[in-house]
């Protein structure tokens, strides 16, 4: 049995997953391993199991997809790059989720046609 996070924003999207009306948890409120993929909440924001989501109300299959897909994010060797790096900027980001897209500043990436160009050089 887990309790309710402390964190608010955190807190909201347990709250929401739980689908109650009207319902606040308390201070002994709790929510058992089986609201979880993988039977145990997550840190990580971009784990599936950061907010429980295996209920009657949702397909449990969808969550098992999303435990696949993170667990190959994470398999995927890391950005060469560092964060602080000055030709990075953040492209998307979903204080909800808790992820982060990162990418090239806009002015370094080369404009499309630029790109084509580039293509049919390759392809005559």
């Amino acid at each position: 049995m887990f309790r309710f996070p402390k964190n608010e924003g955190r807190r909201r999207a347990w709250i929401t997953a739980v689908r109650r009306e009207a319902w606040q948890p308390g201070n002994n409120s709790r929510i058992c391993s089986t609201h979880f993929v993988t039977g145990a909440p997550s840190v990580d924001p971009c784990h599936p199991d950061y907010v429980p989501s295996v209920f009657a109300h949702k397909n449990t299959i969808d969550g098992s997809q999303k435990l696949e897909r993170y667990q190959r994010r994470q398999r995927r060797p890391s950005v060469v790059e560092s964060m602080d790096s000055p030709s990075l900027e953040v492209t998307h980001a979903d204080p909800e989720e808790g992820c982060t897209a990162v990418g090239k500043k806009s002015e370094e990436i080369s404009p499309p046609s630029s790109r084509l160009q580039v293509f049919n050089k390759l392809d005559v």
